[in-house]
């Protein structure tokens, strides 16, 4: 009981010590790696990371509502308030804050998951990201608005309701700004795909390019996008249309660790299976290439694919390396 107790205790200041470091505006490179691995450590490392930040930002919040002369009694109530050593370094953290007003350093923080990985991520406001394989993105909270940097890959947003704080996630060329909504990005080369399932979203180019649709202009290069609607956005045009509610659902099946097909061909199939396996699978000749396929793939399942694929389709399977090489059986075989 008591080890249990002591490690809870290292744990807190660990994580406390982490968010001092953070919003003192001398965080080094090499910190922020060790807060990244620390981290990635276990999940009691990320729930105490989190609830020092979310009492970070409540302090941070109260002090800047209070006139100066409220400072003094602002400390005296929060240390009645929290006996712990928690509190010790709250108090600390709060002090730093009324002895430099002038600068306020905007921490960041970085999530990314491997190859086949799914994270779910909750934020201090109650807005939730679900990362999806191999991806990347940088988050930066402030009193004024929340920013997330898709950096790369795809990641699903659940937004929670604050018209004072727009949350905006921005990826390569575009910006997309919202208040309330469900939508999901997916960065790739060719530019984003922005599909949203609830609420509207405004999606802004930052450069000046022609367009080839019919979406509601708000700007010169900015256009809402409201539910039902997927957008493809890149440098050079976009386009935009509507989707039945069964196949956007279907775009974002993959936070359940499925994706579903509906007589798709076989390569868009394993393209985007692929995005799943370290080991990929090629498929042999054009004619392999084009089958067809309906069915829900659970991707973590990585063999039972591959054994539902050859009892699906005319398929023979063979080893090149480390690849799963899919060729069609001949009519003789």
């Amino acid at each position: 009981m008591n080890l249990k107790k002591d490690n809870s205790q290292r744990v807190q200041e660990q994580a406390a010590h982490y968010i001092t470091r953070l919003y003192s505006g001398e965080l080094t490179e090499h910190e922020e790696h060790a807060i990244y691995q620390w981290l990635e450590e276990s999940d009691e490392n990320k729930k105490e990371y989190q609830a020092q930040l979310e009492l970070w930002e409540s302090s941070s919040e109260l002090l800047s509502s209070k006139r100066a002369k409220e400072k003094k009694n602002v400390i005296s109530v929060l240390f009645n308030r929290y006996t712990s050593i928690a509190a010790t370094v709250l108090i600390a953290m709060t002090l730093f804050i009324v002895n430099n007003a002038q600068v306020k350093p905007t921490p960041s923080l970085v999530y990314k998951t491997n190859i086949g990985e799914v994270q779910n991520i909750t934020l201090s406001d109650k807005s939730t990201i679900t990362l999806n394989t191999n991806s990347e993105i940088k988050v930066t909270l402030t009193n004024e608005q929340r920013k997330v940097d898709l950096i790369s890959g795809e990641a699903f947003f659940n937004v929670t309701s604050n018209k004072d704080r727009p949350f905006i996630v921005t990826s390569g060329q575009q910006e997309i700004t919202v208040v309330g909504t469900q939508f999901n990005v997916h960065k790739m080369q060719t530019g984003i795909e922005v599909a949203v399932l609830e609420g509207i979203v405004q999606v802004q180019q930052k450069l000046n390019v022609k367009t080839e649709n019919q979406l509601k202009p708000v700007g010169q290069d900015k256009y809402l996008l409201e539910k039902g609607i997927v957008g493809k956005f890149n440098t050079a045009t976009e386009i935009i249309m509507p989707l039945e509610t069964a196949k956007l659902a279907k775009k974002v099946s993959w936070r359940n660790g499925l994706l579903v097909f509906k007589n798709e061909n076989l390569q868009t199939v394993i393209d985007q299976l692929n995005r799943y396996r370290h080991n990929k699978i090629e498929l042999k000749g054009l004619d392999t290439q084009a089958l067809k396929i309906s069915g829900a793939f659970d991707f973590t399942q990585k063999e039972q694919v591959i054994t539902g694929l050859l009892q699906t389709l005319p398929l023979k399977m063979e080893y090149e390396g480390n690849k799963v090489i899919l060729t069609r059986k001949s009519n003789s075989n």
